[in-house]
């Protein structure tokens, strides 16, 4: 699973942004229906939601055979691990070990050249 993504028909809510910018999980990740999808603008996902769905590889501009943004966030440690619905099928922790969960609860969504959307 990806911990942050594009909305697609196969995307959950994974949280919202919260004081302080950390993003508040849901448990379990919410459904988001065809017509949120339609309604969702990227300056939401930039600044309010935070999805998951599953990981598009080399659709996806952070790939090179892991993820790349991933592995950025694992060096930071930012917060203190907290609970995580989706720990057990994230991309980011089983490519980098708690490590990265500190840093993944201040993640909106980020695009990249040659995101596919």
């Amino acid at each position: 699973m990806c911990p942050s993504t594009a909305p697609s028909e196969t995307s959950h809510i994974l949280g919202i942004k919260r004081s302080a910018g950390i993003i508040e999980f849901f448990d379990p990740p919410l459904p988001l229906p065809k017509v949120a999808r339609a309604v969702i603008s990227l300056d939401d996902l930039q600044n309010k939601l935070r999805l998951t769905g599953p990981c598009v590889r080399r659709s996806c501009g952070y790939w090179s055979g892991k993820c790349e943004l991933g592995a950025e966030l694992a060096v930071k440690k930012d917060l203190a691990l907290q609970p995580c619905p989706i720990r057990p099928l994230c991309r980011w922790h089983i490519e980098n070990g708690p490590a990265v969960c500190g840093s993944c609860q201040t993640v909106l969504w980020h695009s990249r050249p040659g995101v596919s959307e």
